[in-house]
């Protein structure tokens, strides 16, 4: 242990002196007897003034007890004594210092004086202080913006389910029964209704749309009803006329109050006015009272306005709505129109089709087996003996072929256009027949699948299948150039189902539903519809095309 440090060593001295941090040397029982020339330059007082006790008179009032009971307890338990406090500067100014005394021992461990330095914190405790205002500054910020953020997530979710309220509300009346309902209960007014100007109108009118939060208020509710306000009367009137909200602090002391008597027996004192804006023009008011004369307030009435700006999109939507609910009424009666008129049509083609048909088997193909039998007696009539009889005989055997191919061809025409067959042999016979005749006419593969449990089919429902496999099997070699095709009929359940599929070039479906797939394929959808059937078409560019048509039957 080294030797004990006293007051009286020179160099300890000398040290101390060329410190600048404040040094001072205290006896055992705590008797400062030494201070270092920065201690007498800070203070501005003698040794002899401070040695002892004489440092109190340099320590801020509010530390002294304070270090004095600091100092005692190191003094009786020898721990390093340590603790902040003011000092008084030679110029008056109390600044924080670091105290820090040693207790210096001798080889016993008894203590025989301590070391102590008191260094300058003011520039640390200043910053301290300024961390510790910026962080409070911080907190109240803080604060305030959660408050804020608070206050506007509440208005975000009443603004929300506000929207949502009013976008399953049916009319304007709804809507704003919505808005009327929700603002009192979030806000604590205690009655809210709207006033409508009907275009054209020079009056307000009471709606029905309102909300109040006690029974006894319905007497101002029954004066509002009563009452016809014109632009720029009234709280409703005035914010008519300027467009603008409008707030009133005591509603029984307002001059431009007509409902001011009845506001009073009910007791209602504040009120706030929105307008709703809607095509331009303010479409309707809506208007809010409570109990006690209120302050303008500016949140509430940002965020009633805001609600409102949704009234006026509500009111733009249910307008757009109505027009187009009008529209598609409109569309309906068009579609249903048009759609009765192609059944009429088709009807009508049928019946017409039938009568060239007949006419064609009766009239004209009765004609061209005259004319074949007259070509035969002209024949036996003309002399025999002739120079150029083999070529006259080639001429008339010529003509005879030409009227032959041609009652054939009036004859298919008349097939085509009225297939007397469905009604004789049915429908199988009759696709069988047309699917033989077609496939030897164009040189191409055609198969017929038929289920043998289709019999009986409604003549309607024949024809329909009938005509969709001609228009099929007809558009699969003039457009589709296919070489094969398909024709499958089958009951599924209750419906039956016609699918005609080829291997041609195909087209892009596409093209139907813009209403470029021909009046074939038209033809043959109305005809499906008529039955309450349905027809899809699939195809792609190169991959041939598919048609199934399926229509509802008797079970």
């Amino acid at each position: 242990m080294a030797a004990p440090l006293t007051a009286s060593d020179d160099a300890l001295r000398r040290l101390a002196d060329s410190l600048p941090q404040l040094v001072w040397i205290a006896r055992p029982d705590g008797y400062i007897e030494f201070y270092n020339q920065s201690c007498l330059d800070y203070t501005g007082m003698t040794r002899e003034a401070l040695l002892g006790w004489g440092w109190q008179e340099v320590l801020h009032p509010d530390e002294v007890a304070i270090k004095l009971q600091r100092w005692a307890d190191s003094l009786s338990t020898g721990r390093v004594f340590e603790i902040e406090y003011r000092l008084r500067r030679f110029d008056g100014r109390h600044l924080w210092h670091l105290a820090r005394a040693q207790p210096f021992r001798d080889g016993r461990g008894q203590i025989v004086s301590w070391f102590g330095i008191s260094t300058d914190i003011e520039a640390q405790k200043a910053a301290e202080h300024a961390l510790r205002e910026s962080q409070l500054a911080l907190e109240r910020r803080v604060a305030d913006r959660t408050a804020e953020l608070t206050r506007a997530n509440e208005e975000i979710g009443l603004l929300h389910s506000i929207c949502m309220d009013m976008s399953a509300a049916h009319d304007l009346t709804r809507a704003l029964e919505v808005v009327l309902r929700r603002v009192c209960e979030k806000t604590g007014w205690a009655l809210g209704q709207a006033w409508v100007a009907p275009r054209g109108a020079d009056v307000l009118e009471c709606s029905p749309a309102w909300f109040c939060t006690a029974p006894e208020l319905e007497p101002f509710r029954a004066a509002s009803q009563g009452a016809r306000l014109p632009r720029g009367v009234g709280l409703p009137g005035r914010v008519w006329a300027t467009g603008q909200p409008a707030w009133i602090h005591d509603v029984t002391f307002d001059a431009n109050f007509p409902r001011s008597q009845a506001a009073l027996a009910v007791g209602l004192k504040g009120a706030l006015a929105i307008p709703i804006m809607g095509d331009g023009r303010v479409a309707a008011v809506i208007e809010f009272f409570v109990r006690d004369p209120r302050e303008e307030d500016d949140q509430l009435t940002k965020v009633i306005t805001t609600i409102a700006a949704q009234l006026d999109l509500v009111l733009e939507r249910k307008e757009a709505e109505e027009a187009l609910r009008e529209r598609e009424a409109m569309l309906r009666v068009s579609l249903e129109r048009i759609q009765d008129l192609a059944g009429r049509l088709i009807v009508a083609q049928e019946a017409e089709r039938k009568r060239i048909a007949r006419d064609l088997h009766d009239d004209i193909s009765q004609q061209l087996s005259t004319l074949a039998v007259a070509l035969s007696g002209l024949k036996r009539r003309i002399p025999e003996k002739r120079e150029d009889d083999g070529a006259l005989d080639d001429a008339f055997a010529a003509l005879q072929r030409r009227t032959v191919t041609l009652a054939d061809s009036i004859r298919r025409l008349s097939h085509d256009l009225h297939p007397g067959v469905l009604q004789q042999i049915g429908l199988i016979a009759a696709l069988e027949s047309h699917c033989a005749e077609f496939r030897t006419q164009h040189e191409i593969d055609v198969i017929l699948d038929a289920a043998a449990n289709l019999d009986p089919i409604a003549p309607e429902i024949a024809l329909c299948l009938f005509r969709s496999v001609q228009e099929s099997l007809r558009n699969a070699v003039r457009h589709g150039r296919a070489r094969r095709i398909q024709v499958t009929l089958a009951r599924e359940d209750r419906e039956l189902a016609l699918t005609i599929a080829d291997d041609g070039c195909g087209f892009a479906p596409a093209g139907i539903e813009r209403g470029g797939g021909g009046l074939g394929l038209l033809s043959i959808e109305e005809r499906a519809r008529l039955l309450r059937g349905s027809v899809r078409f699939e195809s792609a560019k190169g991959s041939g095309t598919t048609v199934r048509v399926v229509v509802p039957v008797s079970p």
